[in-house]
């Protein structure tokens, strides 16, 4: 899978951002208590066998801040957001690993790493309204930071693998009308093949909110409570081995939010 750079997904948001005249604009923290759960296998050659991410130790809970940044011009919705979680734990490889000719075997104790970050920029426009709730429609871009890596806990045999990617997005937003309390789902999804690669990813945010209190000025602040989940399956070729993932983060966060 190519690695790409940071201006490739500066350059989307910019584009984005710039096609908003004067947009209200939110800003947001949280924090989440983020768990893991998935597999993970590579081979040279053959069909990939994985092992859990929890026999390799990795299935933890873990703290992790989740900055948003969104804006409204009339119609038009654009929503930053993103998280960067690391795990590191000892287990057990339950399938045999390989890559460059390396190998680690099945049933061998080993210190493991796991670090995901997920950073998207997804613009939507208002195409219906149901009663108090607004559907939008869109797309956008994720950008994906994740890192893979394995040690013999007795012994010197080491695998990794490092990838960095931009995948698009279709982006689905329902939201409430605005009110004292109200509550907003965000969906970004995708599915690509390649010869080289394949990627599904499920990228989905529900939130409520609750304004705290308002300015003269026009200044909100507003507590949120929500559930972030973020699914994702990826099989790549890294340097002539086949590596394959499936990956699943998730969990509740609070925090609070200011429109100006």
């Amino acid at each position: 899978m190519p690695r790409t750079c940071w201006p490739c997904l500066a350059l989307l948001i910019w584009a984005l951002a710039s096609a908003c005249t004067a947009p209200s604009i939110t800003g947001g923290l949280g924090v989440a208590q983020l768990s893991t759960s998935g597999n993970f296998g590579a081979t040279d050659s053959g069909t990939v066998v994985t092992s859990s991410l929890d026999a390799l130790g990795l299935a933890q809970d873990q703290s992790a801040v989740l900055p948003r940044v969104f804006l409204r011009d009339g119609r038009r919705v654009l929503e930053l957001s993103g998280f960067q979680v690391d795990y590191d734990g000892q287990g057990v490889v339950e399938s045999t690993v390989t890559m460059g000719g390396t190998t680690i075997a099945s049933g061998t104790a080993v210190d493991s790493r796991f670090g995901m970050g997920a950073y998207s920029g997804v613009v939507t426009w208002d195409v219906a309204r149901f009663g108090s709730s607004i559907l939008g429609l869109g797309f956008g871009v994720e950008w994906i930071d994740m890192d893979v890596g394995l040690e013999e806990s007795v012994g010197s045999t080491s695998l990794a693998s490092s990838q960095r990617f931009p995948l698009p997005l279709i982006g689905v937003r329902l939201a409430s009308s605005e009110s004292p309390v109200s509550g907003t789902l965000n969906v970004g999804w995708i599915s690509l093949s390649a010869p080289e690669a394949t990627a599904t990813v499920l990228d989905l945010d529900a939130r409520v909110d609750v304004r705290i209190t308002e300015t003269r000025g026009g200044t909100t602040v507003l507590g949120m409570v929500g559930y972030r989940n973020f699914d994702m399956s990826v099989s790549y070729d890294d340097g002539g081995s086949q590596i394959e993932g499936d990956f699943q983060i998730g969990g509740p966060y609070v925090g609070l939010r200011i429109r100006f």
